[in-house]
C-alpha cells in the first residue's frame, strides 16, 4: 500500500470518529488536553506517514518565527476583557499552570504580550 492510499485509509476511519454537533447557548464543554502532546505523534509522522522535513520538525520544535531582527523589549498591557474579569482571568491561569501549557520563570520575558479572555 503506498503512503498516500495508506494516509488516505487512516483518515477516513478517524473521520468516522469525528461527529459535529451544535453546542446549545450557555452549555460548558470539559475538553482534554495533553500540552505536547502532538510530540507523540512525531514516530506515526514520520514512519507511517513519511511526513517532510517540515512537519517533522514542526512537530519536535514547534513553530519557530524567522525573525529577520530581534524585538524591541516591551510589556503590553493586557487586554480590558482581563481587567474586567480578573477573577475569571487568574482562574483560567492556575487551570493553565496545573495542565502544564503555561509555567512560571523566574526572569521576566523579553517581550511580554497581553492576555485576553475570550
Amino acid at each position: 500500500m503506498s503512503a498516500k492510499s495508506h494516509l488516505t485509509h487512516v483518515l477516513r476511519q478517524n473521520l468516522s470518529l469525528i461527529t459535529v454537533k451544535k453546542i446549545p447557548l450557555g452549555v460548558t464543554l470539559q475538553v482534554s488536553f495533553t500540552p505536547g502532546g502532538i510530540h507523540d505523534s512525531f514516530d506515526f509522522s514520520e514512519k507511517e506517514l513519511q511526513a517532510g522535513h517540515w512537519v517533522l520538525e514542526l512537530i519536535k520544535h514547534g513553530y519557530v518565527i524567522p525573525f529577520t531582527k530581534e524585538p524591541e523589549e516591551e510589556e503590553l498591557e493586557n487586554n480590558a476583557s482581563v481587567k474586567n474579569n480578573q477573577q475569571v482571568a487568574e482562574e483560567q491561569v492556575k487551570l493553565l499552570l496545573q495542565q502544564g501549557v503555561l509555567r512560571k520563570v523566574s526572569v521576566k520575558p523579553h517581550y511580554v504580550n497581553p492576555l485576553g479572555l475570550v
